[in-house]
């Protein structure tokens, strides 16, 4: 693994023991069997606990009523990763919840398991026009307690990883009344050039996001399933590792444009970081909500 780290070693040295920590037991899916045997040509139910990550955000829309919003990638029993967009209408975080272990949106079982929200740590750098640093870390109320159905994906900060040899996957519930069941999908990367040509995208897609569905289209992340996982397996490891927290598109499943992506690799100095981040100092924002990047930290770190 190659990190590129900034002058302060300590700060380094604290990316390197978090992510080897995140790594020992991650990405695993205990009752799934890998997925080279089977593959997802197009997007079908998901089998309970295929993505033992995934959980869904729910905002409050009446008395004790709850609507799925938007995904999010367990990383830690304490932490999830989504899109920082998520929040730019809905920013007080007492009206949303974390469910996990679901298929199904309407129905929960002994696996389902329901957290508040404690804080939430915005990317100082997000932008809402041009959805830039689209990430948000969400720290839960009180731990989940690991299960079959309910485990944390692998993050890895390696940029030079050959994505194009891996089978990596989308899901996501969606918005509407067929949205219900959680639905998979086996998606192809795609060059960042060729989503950014002039009859695609036309040069939206900047270096920290990524480009994945299929060119010809019909296969692709839409609306409800914002700051959902993008995964990678790996054959080797038998891991998955969270590739892309689901941004924006053009659309759902047009040719020439697939879902876009921010690319998480890019972004574990800035998760070491945010984790680190006392709750108490996060509670004290307006919502409970607090935004951080990397240089904040470093200064915080010089002049203390």
């Amino acid at each position: 693994m190659k990190l590129k780290c900034p002058v302060l070693t300590a700060v380094c040295i604290s990316w390197v023991v978090a992510i080897r920590a995140a790594e020992k037991d991650c990405g695993q899916r205990p009752l799934m069997d890998p997925p080279g045997g089977s593959r997802v040509v197009g997007g079908r139910d998901a089998p309970l606990g295929a993505w033992p990550w995934q959980v869904s955000l729910q905002f409050m829309i009446g008395l004790s009523q709850y609507r799925h919003s938007c995904g999010g990638s367990v990383i830690d029993n304490s932490l999830v990763l989504t899109a920082a967009h998520c929040f730019a209408l809905y920013t007080d975080i007492s009206n949303w919840r974390v469910v996990a272990g679901i298929q199904q949106i309407t129905v929960h079982t002994l696996q389902t398991q329901i957290r508040q929200i404690h804080s939430i740590v915005l990317h100082k750098k997000f932008k809402e026009r041009t959805l830039e640093h689209d990430i948000a870390l969400l720290k839960l109320s009180s731990p989940l307690v690991f299960n079959d159905y309910i485990q944390p994906i692998c993050i890895s900060a390696d940029t030079t990883e050959k994505l194009h040899d891996q089978l990596c996957y989308i899901s996501g519930w969606g918005i509407g009344g067929e949205g219900d069941v959680l639905q998979e999908a086996e998606v192809k990367m795609i060059p960042t050039e060729t989503c950014n040509g002039p009859d695609a995208y036309d040069g939206v897609v900047f270096k920290n996001m990524l480009c994945a569905g299929r060119e010809a289209g019909g296969i692709d992340s839409c609306e409800g399933d914002s700051g959902g996982p993008l995964t990678c397996y790996n054959e080797d490891q038998n891991k998955f590792t969270l590739i892309g927290i689901t941004s924006f598109g053009n659309g759902c499943g047009l040719a020439r444009f697939p879902g876009i992506y921010t690319k998480v690799s890019k972004y574990v100095p800035w998760i070491v970081v945010a984790r680190s981040t006392p709750i108490s100092d996060a509670s004290r924002k307006p919502w409970h909500m607090i935004y951080l990047n990397i240089s904040t930290f470093i200064l915080m770190l010089v002049f203390h």
